[in-house]
């Protein structure tokens, strides 16, 4: 994707901008999102998982560490 508007402004990440901001692969990312665990939507090959859903997510994780 050559858009550069960031997650908050588009309301939602892509699973290589949560990856990445996460400190994990994007593999990762999706391994949790088919597991129930960050909760996201599919269209064909691609992930989105909504602004507020990834930014708590990284928030407990960070609370968790």
């Amino acid at each position: 994707m050559g858009d550069n508007t960031k997650p908050r402004d588009r309301g939602y990440w892509l699973v290589a901008e949560l990856a990445k901001a996460a400190g994990l692969s994007g593999a990762r990312i999706r391994q949790l999102l088919l597991g129930g665990t960050i909760k996201g939507d599919k269209a064909g090959q691609v992930w989105t998982i909504p602004y507020s859903v990834g930014k708590r997510w990284l928030e407990d994780r960070e609370r968790e560490q």
